[in-house]
């Protein structure tokens, strides 16, 4: 009996490796699109992100908000909240301040054409501004990823 229900969890199995399916993502990943929001439209992401160690609990939260501002541009910022407990999940001794604010501008330079070889490709420069000395950097920095 035991042999005979194992069968088909074998077959999706089997059938699962030899018929994969992309995985598709899109913003806010890191491996973001080098399409641009369309112009005069808005995209507004809610995060939060956390982590557990021996040292606490520590994470943000807040609003990742892009604009279309013109035809191969987009204009980012995102705005955190931090927060640190040492305690971990005890309400006690829990920290909360101004994260790292970003801010970003997408500029698509290049164009995949039907039938070309070109990719698209896209720049994505960010500043990153601090806004308490318990949270991020003590300096503004810059991030140029292509």
């Amino acid at each position: 009996m035991r042999r005979r229900a194992a069968i088909p969890i074998w077959a999706f199995l089997t059938a699962a490796a030899l018929f994969p399916a992309a995985a598709l993502a899109g913003p806010p990943y890191l491996t973001d699109d080098p399409q641009p929001t369309d112009t005069g439209h808005w995209e507004v992401y809610d995060f939060v992100d956390g982590s557990r160690s021996a040292d606490g609990l520590d994470g943000e939260a807040g609003f990742d908000i892009n604009y279309g501002a013109a035809p191969d541009l987009q204009l980012t910022a995102v705005v955190p909240l931090g927060y640190s407990n040492p305690r971990g999940y005890s309400l006690n001794g829990i920290q909360a301040g101004g994260g790292v604010l970003e801010f970003a501008a997408k500029v698509k330079v290049l164009h995949q054409s039907d039938g070309g070889w070109l990719p698209d490709l896209a720049v994505f420069p960010r500043l990153f501004f601090p806004t308490s000395s318990r949270f991020g950097p003590a300096r503004p920095n810059l991030w140029l990823p292509v």
